[in-house]
């Protein structure tokens, strides 16, 4: 078939094409069941190469012939940003130590590729928000056959939804997703400032032990008396360096950053915090 194509001989790449159904027929109709199936069903996990493969199938059957339409808004403002690549994906899905049972929400996940990829690589129960009512529309043809392909290979993801919103407003189904998220992904690299504010104030709902993915840091770990209470002094944060090709706009390396909610840091810094507001003459006061 390759060969064909190079050559452009369009009757031999039908005649390459007409064998290769057949031979992938035969293995479909053996007496001992679908030979094709076979091999899915013994795999613990989907490998990475495959959940790649799928997902280029799934984006050329769906959005690539909308191509134009995503191409109509403004570049690199709060609502339209680049992509994360797949290497950059897995290793997030990996030190986020995603796994069946869990959920993870993508705030602002454009058609849904985090989303397809996040399920197929960990199983995990995975959520994507999108504000822009073209994008969110391709987002549902995308997620269709995403769920078409899967069947297509014999292939189980965990469970996903997209869905169209602005994550600013606090709907039901936002709130009890994020209530109840074990990872969420802010890709907020070139979001305006009032914005990374507004997420600060939705993460104070999150449990404790998740994990807020981030291109830009909404703290820098410490605790003061200035923002005691704050989502800054709940977070422990973790940063990572992400590697040319990992996204979308650029050949540069930068970093991300993992936060996790950690609310036992609020009591411990409270006891430091007032014992240096105490100072050492009242300390000493008590003494005498």
């Amino acid at each position: 078939m390759e060969r064909a194509y190079k050559m452009r001989d369009g009757v031999g790449f039908i005649r390459a094409i007409k064998d290769i159904n057949y031979k992938l027929r035969t293995l479909k109709e053996e007496v001992n069941g679908n030979q094709l199936l076979r091999a899915p069903a013994s795999w613990k996990g989907v490998p990475p190469e495959l959940v790649m493969q799928l997902y280029e199938e799934t984006y050329q059957r769906s959005a690539g012939p909308r191509v134009k339409d995503l191409v109509k808004y403004q570049a690199f403002s709060s609502t339209t940003y680049g992509e994360l690549n797949g290497g950059l994906i897995s290793e997030i899905v990996q030190r986020a130590a995603l796994k069946p049972g869990m959920k993870f929400l993508d705030l602002g996940s454009g058609i849904g590729n985090v989303v397809i990829q996040t399920a197929l690589l960990s199983g995990c129960s995975s959520y994507g928000v999108e504000k822009l009512s073209m994008t969110a529309e391709i987002a549902d043809v995308v997620h269709h056959v995403f769920k078409q392909r899967c069947q297509m290979w014999g292939i189980e993801s965990g469970p996903t939804d997209v869905f169209q919103g602005d994550f600013m407003d606090h709907t039901e189904k936002l709130q009890s997703i994020i209530k109840d998220a074990d990872v969420i992904l802010a890709n907020n690299f070139v979001f305006e400032p009032a914005l990374n504010e507004g997420l600060k104030a939705l993460f104070l709902d999150l449990k404790d032990g998740a994990k807020i993915v981030s291109l830009r840091s909404f703290c820098d770990g410490q605790v003061t008396g200035r923002n005691m209470g704050a989502i800054e002094s709940i977070l422990d944060v973790e940063s990572f360096e992400w590697h040319s090709g990992d996204v979308s706009w650029g050949d540069n390396v930068g970093r991300y950053f993992i936060s996790t909610v950690n609310r036992a840091r609020v009591g411990a810094s409270y006891e430091v915090l007032y014992r240096e507001a105490q100072g050492p003459s009242r300390a000493s006061k008590r003494r005498k």
